[in-house]
C-alpha cells in the first residue's frame, strides 16, 4: 500500500505551490519572526490553562493509498471548548479554511464538537497587542472543510501530482501568469475550473 502525508498548512492553500514553493531570505526571516511571536503568546495562554500546540493526526485510505493529514493545533480552550488559531492582524481566508480544518479533525479525533476563533496579533513598540475573536458572522458546517481537503487529495492520488489550486498563495508563487489551476477556493468552497 501506499502512503502520502500532508500537512493542513499544504491542503488549505495549493499543495503544488507548498511543494514547489522557493525559499526565500524574506520567507525565512517572517517564518522565524512569526515563530516566535507564536511562542510568546502561547506561553501566556498556557499559563491561563490553555491546551497548546495540540498535535492533529487523521488517516484516511483512496484507491489502496493510506493518507495522514496532519498539524498542530496553536491553542485549545478546554473550559469554553474553543479552538484557537493565532496570527497576525492581516487575517487570510487561507487562515480561516486552517482553523476549520483544525476543528474537523479534532472533531474526528475526539467526537466533540468545538467552537473557533482567533487571537490575532499586532506589534505596537515592544509590546503585543492581542485580540481574541469568537464571534464570527460566517461559521464554517462541521466537516465542510474536511470534505474540501479530501476533493484535494483524491485529485493528487488520481493524477499523480499535487493539484494546483487558485487561492491566496498565488500572490506569492512565481508561477501565477503561467498556471492553468484546476480547482479555486472561494472563500471556504472548493470548485473545479477544468476537468
Amino acid at each position: 500500500m501506499r502512503e502520502l502525508e500532508f500537512t493542513v498548512w499544504e491542503l488549505t492553500g495549493c499543495p503544488y505551490f507548498a511543494k514547489h514553493k522557493p525559499v526565500t531570505k524574506e520567507g525565512v526571516i517572517a517564518f522565524t519572526v512569526g515563530a516566535e511571536r507564536h511562542k510568546v503568546i502561547q506561553e501566556l495562554l498556557r499559563r491561563r490553562g490553555f491546551i497548546i500546540e495540540q498535535a492533529v493526526n487523521y488517516y484516511i485510505t483512496y484507491k489502496n493509498t493510506v493518507v495522514l493529514i496532519k498539524g498542530r493545533i496553536d491553542a485549545i480552550d478546554p473550559v469554553n471548548k474553543i479552538i484557537y488559531e493565532i496570527k497576525p492582524a492581516n487575517l487570510t481566508m487561507r487562515g480561516i479554511r486552517q482553523l476549520a480544518l483544525y476543528r474537523d479533525l479534532y472533531y474526528l479525533d475526539t467526537k466533540q464538537v468545538y467552537d473557533i476563533g482567533f487571537i490575532l496579533y499586532r506589534k505596537h513598540g515592544e509590546t503585543l497587542r492581542l485580540s481574541f475573536i469568537n464571534n464570527m458572522l460566517y461559521k464554517p458546517r462541521l466537516l465542510e472543510m474536511f470534505n474540501n481537503v479530501i476533493e484535494i487529495i483524491k485529485h493528487y492520488i488520481d493524477r499523480d501530482e499535487p493539484p494546483r489550486v487558485s487561492c491566496d498563495d498565488c500572490k506569492y508563487c512565481e508561477l501565477r501568469n503561467e498556471c492553468k489551476p484546476v480547482l479555486k477556493y472561494f472563500g471556504l468552497n472548493l470548485v473545479p475550473l477544468r476537468k
